[in-house]
């Protein structure tokens, strides 16, 4: 009975140490990358100036002189200065 039992244990403490070891060896097997380093700075309020290398020519508005069909004297004008007329 007593080599039974010390048999039993043998058999118990390496089965425990089997089973140790295989969550030890899927532990490690399941952890994930390395984690990656990431800088990080304070973000503050500043003014933004951008300057950009523009050249070229610059040009009045288009004018047009509108000549009337019939002669008179003009009571009221329709369209307010700088809007769009069409002929």
């Amino acid at each position: 009975m007593k080599r039974l039992w010390s048999d039993m244990r043998w058999r118990i403490g390496i089965i425990s140490v089997a089973v140790l070891l295989v969550i030890a060896i899927s532990v490690a097997a399941h952890r994930g990358p390395d984690a990656v380093e990431v800088k990080t700075v304070v973000v503050k309020p500043a003014t933004l100036t951008v300057k950009l290398p523009e050249n070229g020519v610059l040009s009045r508005p288009q004018t047009t002189t509108i000549a009337a069909s019939a002669t008179g004297n003009i009571t009221q004008i329709y369209a307010k200065e700088g809007q769009r007329v069409r002929q």
